[in-house]
């Protein structure tokens, strides 16, 4: 079997994937290109065959966190000061782990987590996708386009909500979510990105 085979933390705002949105102050030089080495460790060093990203910026549910069930991913990132009226947009469209993520998610809630999945346009579409799954996985396809290989496929853990008014209380349940997550993972036979 194999393993988790490693972890970064990519950022998701604008700011660090286009410096002039912050007029290239307030360390988003080094955050940029601290960005472009953690996406080269990724998907070079790393080599993973799956990468599993759980962005708070994603489709959200109220109450329960949402694995993303379909094949593919497809959307767009606005780059700007304000999300919502952006000056350009960044398009992205990927492949998703469906059977990771299926089995993920059956085993979190055999678990009692509150997880729950989604299908969306009975698979024939891909769910839809913007700037908190697009940007931070655009550091590690720049790395695999440069080596002319395809960006590892992807399972995609949003978180609900309901962080934004009891995030303290959440937190023995997120501890329990990501030891239950580790738990998976390391259990499944491809080599896996956290």
């Amino acid at each position: 079997f194999a393993l988790v085979v490693g972890a970064a933390v990519l950022p998701h705002g604008d700011f660090a994937y286009d410096l002039s949105v912050a007029n290239f102050t307030k360390g988003t030089v080094e955050l940029h290109n601290g960005s472009l080495r953690a996406g080269r460790f990724v998907e070079a060093e790393l080599q993973p065959d799956v990468i599993f990203l759980t962005t708070p910026h994603g489709l959200e549910l109220s109450s329960d966190f949402l694995v993303y069930e379909n094949g593919q991913a497809a959307g767009v990132a606005p780059v700007g000061d304000v999300p919502h009226s952006s000056s350009y947009t960044v398009p992205m469209q990927f492949a998703l782990e469906e059977d990771l993520a299926t089995s993920l998610r059956a085993f979190l809630v055999q678990r009692g987590l509150k997880v729950t999945g989604l299908q969306g346009f009975s698979d024939s579409q891909p769910l839809p996708v913007s700037w908190g799954e697009i940007l931070p996985l655009t550091y590690v396809n720049a790395s695999a386009a440069a080596s002319g290989r395809r960006m590892p496929q992807v399972v995609i853990l949003s978180v609900p909500y309901r962080r934004f008014n009891h995030s303290a209380e959440m937190l023995p349940e997120l501890m329990e979510l990501g030891a239950a997550v580790a738990a998976r993972l390391e259990d499944d036979p491809k080599r896996i990105a956290w």
